[in-house]
């Protein structure tokens, strides 16, 4: 005989193999984040909801359709054919008998633009010229009614394009398809006769108006093109512009050079300036002294006398008649030199240098020194004439080079102006001689290759071009089908809401812990062993205590190395009843022999006190204020007494801050090592971050979702806040679940599943 352990084991394994997670058996989801697309089962769930809004639709829509089919009246259709241009190509006039065959062009290349004519047929100066005509007969045929039956398009046979169009035309009477038909045939083939002869003439004068105005500006371009070529002599200003900029590298070359030249001349000239020590018109005049026959005369007299006194000074006196007479004419010869020096000397000089630093006597090499430097002082002469030449032309060419590139731009300006002018006027000539030939040639009026006929089908009736009703009316179904997916698409989003526990568990990728089967009739949550004050049905009671206990079997197991010692059990929204299940967790888990803590956390709407009939004086607001020792604030149950309570005590301003600080996180470590579960009922996420910071601390969160309540983008929302925090979410809880409530009852009468009261044994 088995022992009451051994059986409250076996029903708790037996519970959670019917579990609908049993792949989060190994493992707790630290992280997960909600991934998109549709399932099978999702898809399924959609349209059982909306099944009567999508038929609904569906069948409205296929009623109107089918009205609409069986009370539209049927109309006929009628056509003609016309051909619009002639068998033979048009180009043949124009073909010299010396110009080489051509290819034979594509269907599809000829002058007619179809698109444009086809167009044309159907524009109102074309159609009102029939109207008239046409009232006559139908007074409600105007432009709009007409253009809207009608129908001009080219023949098309295969890949290939012929040269027909096909005009057609609907109504519901016979007579007035072939009477509208008979018109416009004539209208069109009147047209053809005199609109288009018309617009060849009219092209004609416009081209031959153009033509005096197209000549002149080519004219005038190139009369302003022959001026700038005169003005600056270039025909082609790429060459030019080559020409030049050589010629500005060889000046400069010569200019370099010569002044090389003209700095070795100046340093020669120096040095012979230095060697002489006079000025070259000093040189010239000492050159022509010692050249001239009676200066040289004159010294050699004066040589002569002189010689003559020295030898006679030796034996007379200086009053000898004879020395005497040898000193005047010593003198006298000096005098006449003296003389001929100046003479001599000044006409050599004219001006520049002293007649006193010119020598009386050069000898050779002095003679060679002052022609050398009279002929160096020629050649730098010579040269900075060549210096100064190279000069002026260097800074003309630069200054052509400078003007050039405008130059240049003006005379591409002017060449582009010319092409594009020049290439109007040949095509405007060519142009003109293209409408000449078509004027000449008389082209053939449009024909009528099919006349005005009704169509008709293969027995030989009126042919409807409408679409069969089947389809029409199978189109329709298709249509409504679509508005009803749509409108329960929309019904859908609209509703922003968790319809199923199914679907709660395909959208979030969070285990499901549990669903609880709440019951709108009841207003206080707590079941039978809490007290008299107010009490659900039994029911319900019943059905709440095994969705407690499932939801503490799937806790247990869910990690079975490390077991839960601490939860937080929170909600996105208010009123999604995070109390019941923190409240009846903690019960069941207290019956089951576990010391457990049921901790109120919800610092702005505390309610576990009221309903567990325990004061709320003092608790957790003063521990944390007061750094108190918890124990003296902890209180059991009256019912259970492996459950205690620590109420969430007076509303103190800061209290809600505390639970993020470090006094809570060591009160929080002092309370799960004192009971074996602690379970924090907190605010819900959307407007309050306490659940965040206690789920850091605890072994994870339990997260609270009403189905058809809570909204589908919030949860999402939350789920997403909390996995990038890196925060543990053990799963959600599934509340006001429709039908779960009849299963357990269900289950329960049937006697399919567990016992009545299989925790029974652990209950003191």
């Amino acid at each position: 005989m088995s022992t009451a352990p051994e059986e409250t084991t076996l029903s708790l394994l037996k519970a959670y193999e019917q579990s609908e997670n049993l792949a989060y058996k190994q493992s707790i989801p630290l992280s997960t984040s909600p991934k998109k697309g549709l399932k099978a089962g999702a898809i399924s769930r959609f349209l059982r909801r909306n099944l009567f809004l999508i038929l609904g639709t569906t069948l409205g829509v296929s009623g109107l359709v089918f009205y609409f089919l069986w009370n539209q009246p049927r109309q006929y259709e009628g056509e003609f054919q016309i051909l619009v241009e002639p068998l033979t190509s048009k180009g043949n006039f124009t073909t010299n008998a010396t110009d080489p065959p051509q290819q034979a062009q594509p269907s599809g290349t000829e002058g007619v633009d179809y698109a444009t004519l086809t167009r044309l047929l159907k524009s109102p100066p074309v159609l009102n010229k029939v109207i008239g005509t046409l009232q006559a007969r139908y007074a409600n045929l105007d432009y709009n009614t007409l253009n809207r039956d009608l129908d001009v398009k080219r023949i098309e046979e295969s890949l290939n394009q012929t040269k027909l169009i096909r005009v057609s035309y609907q109504a519901q009477d016979l007579q007035q398809i072939l009477f509208v038909l008979r018109e416009l045939a004539s209208g069109y083939i009147q047209y053809s006769e005199e609109e288009r002869q018309t617009y060849l003439g009219e092209g004609i004068s416009f081209i031959s108006k153009k033509l005096p105005e197209a000549r002149k500006k080519v004219a005038t371009l190139e009369q302003q093109l022959q001026e700038l070529q005169q003005k600056y002599r270039i025909t082609n200003p790429e060459t030019e512009g080559a020409n030049l900029a050589q010629q500005a590298r060889d000046l400069e070359i010569q200019r370099l050079d010569v002044q090389r030249n003209l700095q070795a001349k100046k340093s020669l000239y120096a040095n012979l300036n230095q060697q002489l020590g006079l000025a070259p018109s000093e040189a010239i005049a000492a050159s022509s002294l010692t050249e001239n026959p009676r200066y040289q005369q004159l010294i050699g007299e004066l040589k002569q006398v002189e010689t003559e006194i020295a030898a006679q000074a030796a034996t007379l006196t200086n009053d000898n008649p004879l020395m005497q007479d040898l000193r005047a004419k010593q003198a006298n010869l000096k005098t006449l030199l003296s003389r001929e020096t100046r003479n001599l000397a000044s006409q050599n000089l004219a001006g520049n240098g002293s007649v006193s630093n010119v020598p009386n006597f050069q000898g050779s090499l002095q003679r060679d020194l002052s022609q050398q430097l009279v002929g160096t002082l020629n050649e730098i002469q010579v040269l900075e004439v060549r210096s100064q030449a190279a000069r002026q032309a260097a800074e003309a060419v630069d200054k052509k080079l400078q003007q050039f590139p405008a130059i240049q731009r003006r005379y591409n300006e002017i060449q582009r102006q010319l092409g594009g002018a020049t290439k109007s006027l040949n095509q405007l000539l060519e142009n003109l001689e293209t409408l000449k030939v078509e004027d000449a040639q008389q082209q053939v009026p449009w024909q009528l290759s099919v006349p005005p006929r009704i169509r008709r089908d293969q027995n030989g009736n009126p042919f409807s071009p409408e679409q069969s009703r089947p389809v029409k009316l199978a189109l329709g179904v298709l249509g409504g089908l679509l508005l009803g997916l749509g409108l329960a698409l929309l019904r859908e989003k609209r509703q922003n809401v968790f319809h199923s526990t199914e679907d709660l568990r395909d959208e979030t990728r969070l285990p499901l812990l549990g669903v609880l089967p709440f019951s709108e009739k009841a207003s206080v949550f707590e079941t039978e062993d809490f007290g008299d004050r107010q009490h659900p049905s039994v029911q319900s009671q019943q059905a709440l205590k095994r969705a407690a206990e499932d939801l503490y079997a799937k806790l247990k197991f869910l990690n079975s190395e490390m077991p839960i010692q601490s939860l937080v059990v929170s909600s996105v929204t208010s009123r999604d009843g995070k109390t019941t299940a923190a409240m009846h967790l903690s019960q069941v888990a207290a019956s089951m022999g576990q010391r457990v803590l049921l901790v109120d956390a919800n610092m702005a709407m505390p309610q576990l006190h009221s309903y567990l009939g325990v004061p709320n004086f003092e608790g957790l607001s003063e521990i944390l204020h007061q750094k108190l020792d918890p124990t003296q604030y902890i209180q059991r149950s009256p019912y259970h007494s492996n459950l205690f309570i620590l109420a969430s005590g007076q509303a103190l301003e800061g209290a809600s801050q505390l639970l993020a600080s470090t006094q809570m996180q060591y009160l929080m470590g002092q309370l799960q090592n004192m009971f074996d579960l602690v379970v924090y009922d907190t605010a819900h996420l959307l407007d309050y971050t306490d659940a965040q910071y206690l789920s850091w601390q605890a072994d994870g969160l339990v997260l609270v979702v009403g189905i058809g309540r809570t909204e589908h983008s919030l949860v999402l929302k939350a789920i997403k806040s909390l996995t990038s925090s890196r925060l543990p979410i053990l799963g959600t809880v599934a509340n006001f679940a429709k039908g779960s409530l009849d299963s357990f009852e269900g289950s329960r009468s049937s006697g399919v599943g567990r016992p009545e009261d299989e925790f029974e044994i652990f209950r003191a």
